[in-house]
């Protein structure tokens, strides 16, 4: 009895903050949806309901772009995701991105891709190369269109950050990311990662980010 006691406490526990953790994502949503709530009245006020119904349908395609794109990294490290499972765990967890701290969203992240049959350590690092690969992806975007922005605009006076590129490229490396990984791994006293990444993998990952961009 005493031997069942701590894991029903700490079950009890869970659910208690559940729902004040849930109604404080839902707050934070709704002041979100009343901002893009204004916007829409604006664009009808100006007759831009096309460009709005655009705005939102891009919008849906960028979400799901980046939960694809997740849920195959996520599912390429070690035991595969169902899609299913993959795409709810993505989709809810970044509802917390509306918190206060914008870290919320890959905490759940790591917790929902447990509950979809993954391990801690490939929820963890699914976030660390989703977040790295979309960093990487948005600095090449900014690379490729930098000609066609106006000589006084700031990302022109950014633009040294473009140098960053190519230490990503190598830092991706499967040869050095994944070494390091296992070494921190054995660090925490973990197991080392049952697969690595091919890094054409990596580049096709890192292309499909810049493609949602």
């Amino acid at each position: 009895m005493r031997e069942g006691s701590p894991p029903s406490r700490l079950s009890r526990l869970k659910q208690l903050l559940t729902w004040p953790f849930i109604l404080l994502i839902l707050f934070f949503w709704w002041q979100s949806v009343r901002e893009l709530a204004l916007g829409a009245t604006l664009a009808r006020a100006r007759g831009n309901e096309g460009f709005l119904g655009m705005a939102l349908f891009c919008a849906w395609l960028y979400l799901l772009g980046q939960a694809v794109v997740w849920r195959a990294i996520t599912s390429a490290l070690a035991t595969p995701i169902p899609w299913r499972q993959g795409m709810r765990a993505w989709m809810l967890s970044n509802l917390a991105r509306y918190l206060p701290g914008s870290v919320w969203h890959l905490v759940g992240r790591v917790y929902l891709t447990q509950q979809a049959g993954g391990s801690r350590t490939n929820g963890v690092l699914g976030v660390l190369l989703e977040q790295g690969l979309q960093l990487l992806s948005a600095l090449l975007l900014v690379a490729l269109t930098l000609p066609f922005w106006p000589s006084e605009s700031p990302v022109r006076a950014q633009s040294w950050l473009l140098l960053l590129i190519p230490v990503g490229l190598v830092g991706i490396h499967p040869r050095l990311f994944f070494p390091l990984m296992n070494r921190a791994l054995a660090l925490l006293g973990r197991e080392p990662l049952p697969a690595a990444l091919r890094y054409r993998q990596m580049l096709g990952y890192l292309l499909s980010y810049l493609g949602v961009h």
